[in-house]
């Protein structure tokens, strides 16, 4: 049976793909996580800070810069169609890069004192621009990239701007700069977004003016997709927030910590599976929409047993892994782990899954589960004083519950799918 098992999963296209995809997103993930031993006792507290607060503000408002319209690329049946929303992405982030400077410029001093950033490293806004801009084309390229099914070289530039951003933060130390951590990190995704045109270009991509028409088309997009993820996005830093401001700043560093490896990880997974899954969902539909219905099903249970698996591996393994890698002072992160480690089995099944609803344009309910899950973590946060292990419970609580109707709402959507198509 084992061996039954191997080799369907050997000859799985949908298992290499993720493999493949994945696999570049962790190596790209673990090339800073290994070196961070390192890069903290070169660099202080203050740049990791500025650094945060730049990769925070661009997430943050990623999906609004392009319009969303990454996201529908694998959806079009003709390449032109696929190559017009490319271009409108392209465009607008631009155009949104150029605004944040002109809005960093004429309120600089203003932001300066908001964030609270030393004088010393107050011109690093400046390049919050450029960060938009590059960051946007790497997502860009990232879709492109997907619906050609280029994912080794998708991987391949993901590997590449991470060890770009850790050779060049060293590079900038040996040449004794203080900001060589933000240096990295800003040539890192310049590299990134270099690599991904050129990866397009060789995949049949050119620039041109993209159509209107296009963009009316798909702004359901942008309204249902880029705003509500922009108000998920903010969310989800709530809860850190919360606990910065109400509790020592040591339980806010192992929270921080903990919670963002953990997060960050299972999120990386997810939407390695999850592209693929749209990717494969959006051919199916053009072709076979009548198999739509049994590969999701046959996705989901995957899914759903890995997510069980990952939850049992961090409850059991997590402590004493964490105790090990982090050091003395860092115990009550690593119990963090394990009470956090119900949650990795529903941040991996309902992030993976909505991507299938995206796939068949069912962006309202998702942008609607979005905007909800927003508006609970504002009540929690919003709160009478708790203590930290009430506030913590509540999150678990909340979070378990709303990932859970995410999951469960995208069957829904799918199951729909499937019988208006009988």
């Amino acid at each position: 049976m084992v061996h039954q098992l191997l080799k369907h999963a050997y000859h799985s296209t949908f298992l290499r793909n993720v493999t493949v995809l994945s696999g570049g997103s962790f190596i790209g993930l673990l090339i800073p996580l290994l070196l961070l031993p390192i890069f903290t006792r070169i660099y202080g507290a203050e740049i990791y800070g500025i650094q945060s607060l730049l990769l925070i503000g661009f997430i943050a408002i990623a999906p609004l810069a392009t319009g969303y319209f990454e996201m529908a690329i694998p959806t079009p049946k003709t390449l032109g169609e696929a190559r017009g929303l490319a271009q409108w992405a392209m465009l607008l982030a631009l155009l949104f890069s150029v605004a944040a400077l002109v809005l960093i410029h004429l309120s600089d001093e203003t932001l300066i004192a908001w964030f609270r950033i030393p004088l010393a490293y107050g011109e690093w806004l400046y390049a919050f621009p450029l960060i938009v801009l590059s960051g946007a084309l790497m997502n860009i390229a990232n879709f492109w990239l997907l619906r050609a099914e280029k994912f080794i070289l998708q991987g391949a530039v993901k590997i590449i701007a991470a060890a770009s951003t850790a050779v060049l933060a060293y590079a900038a130390h040996y040449f004794h700069q203080v900001d060589g951590l933000l240096i990295g990190f800003l040539g890192g995704f310049m590299t990134g977004a270099g690599l991904g045109i050129w990866a397009m270009h060789r995949t049949k991509f050119y620039v041109a003016i993209p159509r209107r028409a296009l963009a009316r088309r798909y702004q359901k997009f942008t309204l249902f997709g880029g705003i509500p993820t922009v108000c998920y996005t903010i969310a989800t830093q709530l809860p850190l927030m919360y606990i910065t401001t109400h509790y020592a700043l040591s339980t806010a560093g192992h929270y921080g910590m903990i919670r963002g490896l953990l997060f960050a990880g299972v999120l990386v997974l997810a939407t390695s599976i999850g592209q693929v899954l749209l990717n494969h969902i959006t051919a199916l539909a053009r072709r076979e929409p009548e198999k739509v219905w049994p590969y999701f099903c046959h996705v989901a249970l995957s899914v759903t047993a890995g997510g069980v698996l990952l939850a049992f591996s961090m409850y059991a393994l997590g402590p004493w892994f964490f105790e090990l890698y982090l050091g003395k002072g860092w115990e009550d992160a690593a119990t963090l782990a394990r009470t956090l480690s119900p949650l990795l089995f529903f941040w991996l099944v309902g992030p993976t899954l909505a991507h299938a609803a995206i796939a068949v344009h069912a962006l309202k309910p998702i942008g609607a589960w979005q905007i909800a899950y927003a508006g609970v973590l504002l009540t929690l946060v919003l709160a009478a004083e708790l203590s930290y292990h009430t506030f913590l419970a509540r999150f678990i609580v909340i979070d378990a519950v709303m990932y859970g109707i995410y999951a469960l709402s995208v069957i829904g959507i799918m199951w729909r799918y499937h019988a208006t198509r009988r």
